[in-house]
């Protein structure tokens, strides 16, 4: 079994005025990372998932191999 750390993308923001905690990050993968989106609503006391949005999303590496594998045209003089 494989375990891969969860890497936060931004800051957990705390709405205070609706008791909300928002995180935002991913899981490193190749080819593919996974993007998340949590948030936790405050329920007496403890947090409670409120709402969760998963989706896959290119890694950086085959974002960056994808660009750099494009032939360029280099004009004649």
């Amino acid at each position: 079994m494989a375990v891969i750390a969860p890497q936060l993308s931004q800051a957990p923001g705390l709405d205070k005025e609706k008791g909300m905690l928002h995180l935002k990050g991913y899981f490193p993968g190749e080819p593919v990372r996974i993007d998340f989106e949590l948030l936790y609503q405050a329920v007496n006391g403890r947090w409670r998932l409120f709402g969760i949005s998963v989706q896959p999303g290119a890694s950086p590496d085959s974002a960056a191999s994808a660009q750099g594998s494009g032939s360029t045209a280099v004009p004649k003089n």
